[in-house]
């Protein structure tokens, strides 16, 4: 595997300029090639986990002329449990400038539509969580643009509760001999800064400070040195979160016949299987259904 765990090579025309003109492997394909330098002939499989190929058409032709017949694996989970962890997940990296989930949620008409307002976020549409977590029509996309042979859909939960039988499912899929009791700790935890002063300091937009620490970067030639991680990990903690009660039944409410079309390809019931409840009349389904044109 890419030892950089999302690359986002394909997606990279929505990365900011200034993280392309710093980051080798997006600037060219065989910079990309040497992520995977270690490969050799003993090994079966070569990949990458880059998740924003996903929400992206032009993306998926850009990887399917690449490799030709790529093995595709999506990983999908609650959509509510989806949006509440990416979005502390993005305030933790200082990419969501908005203090609370309800905020974001309330303004993705327009991060929807590509107005995105972020000074730090290297992938802007990474905001738009709506679009984000619409995962039944990004995995039917997939069976449309690729054989179905070649796509396997996980679910989430499965990792926890049925591990042995997902791997064993994953590893027929690769072509790999069975392999296990493979330990799949649990990583990207959602975390919280222990003492805000030194986080706000370390994501503070400026572009004097980048431009400094971009310049040194090319001086060198390395992608990071690792300083603001060792200073992340040190000032931060794992954190529980939740959606309030009303915030929740308007997401599902807005993902409802999305989950519906991803349980019929998936072959489960997953509005049972993740205990959602027929929404209230009270929410204005036509508004939340609507459909997102940049989908």
């Amino acid at each position: 595997m890419s030892p950089v765990k999302e690359p986002a090579y394909f997606s990279r025309s929505r990365v900011t300029s200034d993280i392309r003109r710093t980051v080798p492997y997006l600037q060219s394909e065989d910079a990309y090639l040497k992520l995977f330098a270690e490969a050799t002939n003993k090994h079966k499989v070569v990949g990458e986990s880059s998740t924003c190929y996903m929400r992206a058409e032009e993306d998926l032709e850009e990887l399917k002329s690449f490799a030709g017949q790529p093995k595709i694996i999506a990983v999908v989970r609650d959509p509510v449990s989806l949006i509440s962890s990416y979005f502390h997940y993005l305030r933790f990296q200082g990419w969501e400038p908005l203090s609370n989930l309800r905020e974001a949620w309330a303004i993705q008409d327009e991060r929807c539509a590509g107005r995105v307002i972020s000074g730090t976020a290297h992938r802007p549409d990474s905001l738009a969580y709506r679009n984000v977590a619409q995962l039944g029509k990004q995995v039917q996309r997939l069976f449309r643009m690729f054989d179905h042979d070649d796509v396997l859909i996980l679910l989430s939960d499965d990792f926890r509760n049925d591990t042995d039988n997902l791997c064993r499912n994953l590893q027929a899929f690769l072509g790999l001999t069975y392999m296990p009791h493979i330990e799949m700790p649990h990583s990207n935890a959602a975390r919280a800064a222990r003492v805000q002063f030194v986080d706000a300091l370390m994501k503070r937009d400026s572009r004097i400070l980048r431009h400094v620490k971009n310049s040194m970067k090319r001086l060198f030639n390395v992608q990071s040195f690792g300083i603001r991680r060792l200073i992340e990990d040190i000032n931060s903690e794992p954190m529980q979160h939740s959606v309030d009660e009303d915030l929740r039944d308007e997401i599902r409410a807005y993902y409802w016949n999305d989950v519906e079309l991803l349980g019929r390809m998936m072959g489960r019931n997953l509005l049972q299987h993740w205990g959602w409840e027929q929404p209230s009349s009270a929410v204005d389904l036509d508004r939340l259904r609507r459909t997102d044109t940049r989908l």
